[in-house]
Order: C-alpha cells, then sequence, then structure tokens
C-alpha cells in the first residue's frame, strides 16, 4: 500500500510541475501586457481564464484542460491575426497540455 501512494505522489508531482509551468507562463504574459498596450484587454482576459484552467488542472479538473486547451487556440488564432505571433510563446502551453492529457485519466469533473 505503501508502495502505491509513493507511485501516486509522483504522478502528481508531473502535474504539478505542469502547473508550475503555467504559471510561468502567465508570468510571462503580464510582462508582456506591461510592454504592449494594443490588446490589454484581450491578454488581461486571457491570462485570467489562463489561471483559472491552471488551478482547476492543479486540482485534476478535466474541464480545466478543455477550457485551457480552447484558450490556447483562441489566444494563437488572435495572435496571428494581429501579426504578434511568436513561437516562444506556444511552447510553454503546449507542455502544460501534453501533461495534463497524460493525467486525464486520473482526473474527475
Amino acid at each position: 500500500m505503501n508502495n502505491k501512494k509513493r507511485y501516486n505522489n509522483k504522478k502528481k508531482s508531473i502535474l504539478k510541475i505542469g502547473c508550475f509551468l503555467g504559471v510561468i507562463n502567465i508570468i510571462i504574459s503580464i510582462i508582456d501586457i506591461i510592454t504592449n498596450i494594443e490588446n490589454i484587454d484581450f491578454l488581461i482576459a486571457n491570462n485570467l481564464i489562463a489561471f483559472i484552467c491552471i488551478l482547476g488542472i492543479c486540482r485534476m479538473k478535466i474541464w480545466a484542460i478543455f477550457t485551457y486547451i480552447a484558450v490556447f487556440v483562441v489566444n494563437q488564432v488572435i495572435l496571428v491575426l494581429c501579426n504578434q505571433w511568436v513561437f516562444f510563446q506556444t511552447l510553454l502551453p503546449l507542455i502544460v497540455i501534453s501533461i495534463a492529457l497524460k493525467k486525464i485519466d486520473e482526473m474527475g469533473l
């Protein structure tokens, strides 16, 4: 029984690393908000929703994963349309999404 608990803690620690990367991505986006005044309303709303989703992923909720994916896709489309898309902005969210999708079978609603 003790080995099973240790194994579950390792699996949850990977998810916590993904959540930490998500928070780092939000912090980087906040720095972008400070330097980019053009889309400030969109960026604030996007970061607020992303932060709620990261909290949901940390609490192992399935809705948070799909909401985070939807926000990520909408964000990327808007950035492409505004000619502000940067490849680096996709790396951390894709890592968070891949970690979360690996753990989706352990999550609840």
